[in-house]
C-alpha cells in the first residue's frame, strides 16, 4: 500500500522538483542580470566626466 502510494507520488515529486529548481535558477539569473546591469551603470556614472 505504501509502496503504491510512493510510486504514485514519484512522478509528481520529480516534476515539482524540476519546477522549483527552474524557478530558483530563473530568479537567480534575473537577479544576477539586474545586479550586473546596476554595477555597469554605476561604474559608467562614476567614471564619466562631471557635467
Amino acid at each position: 500500500m505504501l509502496l503504491q502510494r510512493a510510486q504514485a507520488f514519484l512522478p509528481v515529486g520529480t516534476l515539482l522538483l524540476r519546477v522549483v529548481l527552474m524557478y530558483i535558477g530563473g530568479s537567480y539569473w534575473v537577479f544576477c542580470g539586474k545586479a550586473r546591469a546596476n554595477i555597469a551603470t554605476t561604474e559608467r556614472r562614476s567614471f564619466a566626466a562631471p557635467a
